[in-house]
């Protein structure tokens, strides 16, 4: 027996609504992307900055030879300070800028993803379970169990060894001094006629 399985109408709804997501996602590419641009070039700058000052110090220069000595000092401050730069500028604009894109591209997209998602059996879907199915592949149709929704799909229960004639064995009881407990699991045992009444 197949499961919740939407038909082409939520499913196209999913398609337009990942191609509308798609353009307001590119300003955090954008900026993921730049920032390890940004910190492997400072990184590496900084790294040869260290390696040859280091090495030209190593040398003990005299006279206008150690002349140099301070520019390497000013290169490894500079490097410093444009590494806080670079990271309070992130954090203050464009981590703010790029998740605010990416919200409303989301609130666009969101309707046809939850009606989808209503479609392939999440009662409710949250804003967790419709982001991830934008950020799935473009031509993806996950069901209710991999987007961590809903009900799974039945499973085929084994046969008993004696045939289906043979009934499950009953609950065992709780211990008679033992408080009994409503636990939901309890409460839906007896809504199943499973539980025997204490």
């Amino acid at each position: 027996m197949v499961g919740n399985v939407p038909g082409i109408l939520p499913k196209t709804a999913l398609v337009g609504s990942r191609a509308i997501y798609y353009p307001f996602t590119i300003p955090q590419k954008l900026n993921d992307s730049a920032t390890l641009v940004g910190e492997v070039g400072n990184g590496l700058v900084a790294g040869l900055n260290s390696t040859i000052g280091g090495a030209y110090a190593a040398l003990q220069p005299r006279g206008p030879a150690k002349w140099l000595l301070p520019l390497f000092d000013k290169v490894g401050a500079a490097t410093e300070k444009s590494q806080a730069v670079a990271t309070r500028n992130k954090t203050k604009v464009w981590d703010p800028f790029s998740q605010g894109m990416e919200q409303v591209g989301r609130s666009f997209a969101s309707p046809g993803t939850y009606w989808y998602l209503k479609k392939a059996g999440i009662d409710q879907p949250t804003q967790d379970q419709i982001k991830s199915t934008l950020q799935m592949k473009f031509f993806h149709f996950p069901d209710a169990g991999e987007v961590g929704g809903g009900t799974p799909p039945a499973e085929e229960t084994p046969v008993p060894s004696g045939g289906p004639s043979e009934a499950p064995a009953p609950a065992k009881p709780p211990a008679p001094d033992a408080p009994v407990e409503a636990s939901a699991a309890n409460q839906a045992a007896e809504g199943a006629g499973e539980v025997a009444a204490a």
